[in-house]
């Protein structure tokens, strides 16, 4: 389980602390998808990257299978949370199985060969996000929907319990959109994972997640889809002259 209490969130700029986020406290049980939502500058880069243990929190803990976060040593975290962010600092010269072939490294070492169990994790989840003809390939000639596949795919051969993923489907059409969305569910149901993605995109994840995080204005709500509906809570995220929230449908709609 993953317990936040009392977690605030920000970071430093310059010799001031900018607050993000304050005092989220809630529970999170295993084997769910849990979406972090809300406007721009809200904070859920901020949060996922809180929860990764890469931003210490301003204050308040963090606390992953029983053990505070902060403690985890980085070999031990690495066995327990796999993650993709928006960052794509590799070389086009590698290729996909070079990439994927990184996920395996808490289990056989930084300068580890490959053994026939991770060779075969590696084929298993090639197969799983569907690069069977692109693995050998240097990156350079993935499209992005394939690269982004493929770093979940480097996340999945990790065999971590949690996936945290910042903006999944950030600049992929809805086509890609559809795919990665159908790889979050497939780690949930196949894998047994609990799964944290940031997302713009809100119509998306009140159809594919069994609970959300919306940040709102410094506050958090959570909960299940349904509750946070019954609450009203998705009604205050934008101005409602501009964006409405539909209670029947559950999806949000522009005002024109």
């Amino acid at each position: 389980m993953l317990t936040v209490a009392n977690l605030s969130t920000g970071y430093t700029k310059g010799k001031e602390t900018v607050l993000v986020s304050a005092d989220l406290s809630f529970d999170l049980p295993s084997v769910i998808i849990l979406g972090i939502v809300g406007r721009n500058g809200s904070g859920k880069s901020t949060l996922l990257k809180t929860l990764a243990g890469t931003l210490a929190p301003l204050s308040g803990t963090i606390h992953l299978e029983s053990r505070n976060l902060q403690q985890i040593k980085h070999h031990d975290k690495a066995l327990l949370l796999g993650i993709v962010t928006t960052e794509r600092n590799f070389s086009g010269l590698l290729t996909g199985w070079n990439i994927l072939s990184m996920g395996r490294y808490p289990h056989n070492g930084w300068l580890g060969s490959l053994r026939t169990e991770d060779k075969h994790v590696l084929h298993e989840v090639v197969q799983r996000i569907q690069m069977e003809e692109k693995i050998f390939h240097p990156i350079a000639t993935y499209s992005d929907g394939q690269l982004q596949r493929l770093l979940i795919g480097r996340a999945l051969v990790q065999q971590t319990p949690y996936l945290l993923l910042d903006e999944p489907t950030v600049h992929l059409d809805l086509h890609h959109k559809a795919q990665v969305f159908g790889l979050i569910k497939q780690a949930v149901q196949d894998a047994k994972k609990t799964v944290v993605f940031s997302t713009h995109e809100v119509n998306h994840a009140l159809q594919l997640c069994t609970h959300i995080l919306l940040l709102h204005k410094e506050e958090g709500y959570f909960g299940s889809p349904q509750e946070l509906i019954a609450q009203g809570a998705f009604g205050k995220l934008f101005p409602n002259t501009l964006v409405a929230f539909d209670p029947k449908t559950q999806q949000f709609k522009l005002c024109y």
